[in-house]
C-alpha cells in the first residue's frame, strides 16, 4: 500500500465527557461511520437510518440502534430528513496544528539530538613525569665574566602570557615575536529563494474539496449541497487552458462562473438568494453543515 496516496481521516483519542456518555456502542458506530460521510459532514440515505448505518459498518442493528439514540441525544449527530449531519466533522478532519504544539515538538526533537550527539571529553596529558631529575643552573667560565642574574623559576612560579610580566622582556633579551593571524572577513549570509507554487492545469489530487468559504458561496447562490459536490466533480475533471496554482481561489471563480452561465441560460438575475422555493430548507442544512447555531 501507498501510504502517501491513499485517502484517510483522523481519529481523536481524547476522552471527552460527551465521548464518555457515548458508551461503546456510540463510539463503536460512530469509528465505523468516519468514512462513511462526505467532506462536508453530510450522509445521504433512504428508508430507515438505522438499516442504512448497519449496511454499510456491517454492526447488527440492535446495536447500531443504540449508538445512534446516544448520538443524537448529545447533539454529535444531527438528523435533518434525508441526511445526517456531523456538524465538527469537516473542522476535525482539515484543521491545522497550532504554533505552540509545533515548537513543543521542535523543542524535543532538539533536545533528543542534543543528548545523542554528547562525546566523551579527551583525556588531559601532561608532559611532567617523575623519572626525571631536577636540572642544574649553568654557568659561565672565568674567563667571560658577566654580570651575575637571577635563577630562572620553575614553570610552576612562571607569569601566565596575559599578565603584565609576561608582556615585559627582561632587560637586554629580546622579545619574542608572536604570529600575527590574518583577518577573515565574515561569510555574506545565503539565502534560499522563494519557493514557487507549483502550477498545474488540472486540479491536483490532493485537494480537499469544498471547504467552509465555499458552502458559504453556494449558500449564497442558493445550491442545495448535491449540487456543489456535482460542481466539485466538473472541477476536478476539467482541463484548464492557463495554469493555476491555488485550488481554493480557482474553485471560488468556478461557482461564480457556473451561477453566471446558468442565469444566462435562464434569463434571471445571477445573484437571486432567497428567492428559490426551497430556500428556507437550504439555508437550514447549510448551517448545519457548517456548524452554524443562527
Amino acid at each position: 500500500m501507498d501510504f502517501a496516496d491513499e485517502p484517510y481521516v483522523r481519529k481523536y483519542t481524547r476522552k471527552t465527557s460527551t465521548n464518555r456518555q457515548l458508551g461503546w456502542e456510540g463510539r463503536a458506530v460512530q469509528d465505523a461511520m468516519l468514512g462513511e460521510f462526505d467532506p462536508a459532514g453530510v450522509f445521504d440515505f433512504r428508508g430507515d437510518l438505522v438499516l442504512a448505518i448497519a449496511a454499510v459498518t456491517e454492526i447488527p442493528e440492535a446495536f447500531v440502534r443504540m449508538g445512534l439514540d446516544r448520538l443524537v441525544e448529545t447533539e454529535t449527530w444531527v438528523v435533518n430528513g434525508r441526511q445526517l449531519v456531523w456538524p465538527t466533522l469537516e473542522e476535525a478532519q482539515n484543521c491545522k496544528r497550532s504554533d505552540r504544539i509545533r515548537q513543543r515538538v521542535s523543542r524535543k526533537a532538539r533536545a533528543v539530538k542534543a543528548a545523542n550527539d554528547v562525546t566523551p571529553a579527551a583525556p588531559v596529558v601532561t608532559n611532567v613525569t617523575g623519572s626525571h631529575s631536577k636540572s642544574q643552573l649553568v654557568t659561565l667560565p672565568p674567563s667571560a665574566p658577566s654580570a651575575p642574574s637571577a635563577p630562572f623559576p620553575p614553570p610552576s612560579l612562571q607569569p601566565s602570557v596575559g599578565s603584565a610580566q609576561a608582556r615585559e622582556p627582561a632587560p637586554g633579551v629580546a622579545p619574542p615575536s608572536l604570529p600575527i593571524e590574518p583577518t577573515r572577513a565574515p561569510e555574506p549570509k545565503r539565502t534560499r529563494p522563494p519557493k514557487r507554487a507549483t502550477e498545474w492545469k488540472r486540479v491536483p489530487e490532493h485537494w480537499t474539496g469544498p471547504n467552509k468559504s465555499h458552502r458559504d458561496r453556494a449558500f449564497g447562490l442558493d445550491w442545495s449541497p448535491g449540487r456543489l459536490e456535482k460542481e466539485a466533480e466538473k472541477y476536478r475533471l476539467h482541463d484548464f487552458k492557463a495554469a493555476h496554482s491555488d485550488a481554493d481561489r480557482t474553485f471560488h471563480r468556478w461557482l461564480i462562473e457556473a451561477n453566471e452561465r446558468e442565469a444566462s441560460a435562464t434569463g434571471r438575475s445571477p445573484h437571486n438568494r432567497g428567492q428559490g422555493r426551497n430556500s428556507d430548507a437550504l439555508d437550514y442544512v447549510f448551517r448545519l453543515s457548517t456548524g452554524g447555531s443562527q
